[in-house]
């Protein structure tokens, strides 16, 4: 199972929208949407439209998505590079803004792997700290 399979979200005709069947499955006992499950949402819309994985992202949380709601996610691909595509993705319900996710995705190829930085052994100790 992916996380789209987990979530619920699905594509629609136009491969900018996504939509987010809000069920008990994915809100709190409190009665609302996760924000890992919102974030986790956005970032799969955005992966399936533009065909890139995320490198990262990040989520301004506005309002609140209830079960039986249906949360849309609008993808928007402000730049399409040839290794990287800054994406956003705007959730809302109806005219209500839930959240707004950010996100770089993509990757290019890199031969280099290891430790850049070895941590200094003349440091006090957590212990030994005031």
């Amino acid at each position: 199972m992916d996380s789209r399979q987990f979530l619920g979200l699905q594509a629609t005709h136009n491969p900018h929208r996504w939509v987010l069947p809000v069920v008990t499955g994915i809100s709190t006992g409190g009665g609302f949407l996760y924000g890992g499950c919102g974030l986790g949402a956005a970032v799969a819309a955005m992966e399936g439209t533009s065909g890139r994985r995320a490198v990262w992202a990040t989520a301004q949380y506005l309002s609140y998505a209830k079960p039986g709601e249906v949360m849309d996610i609008d993808v928007t691909l402000a730049v399409h590079g040839h290794q990287i595509t800054q994406a956003r993705a705007v959730c809302h319900v109806g005219d209500r803004e839930i959240l707004t996710v950010n996100a770089a995705l993509g990757d290019r190829d890199l031969e280099a792997s290891g430790q850049w930085e070895k941590m200094p052994t003349d440091i006090p100790r957590p212990h030994e700290c005031k």
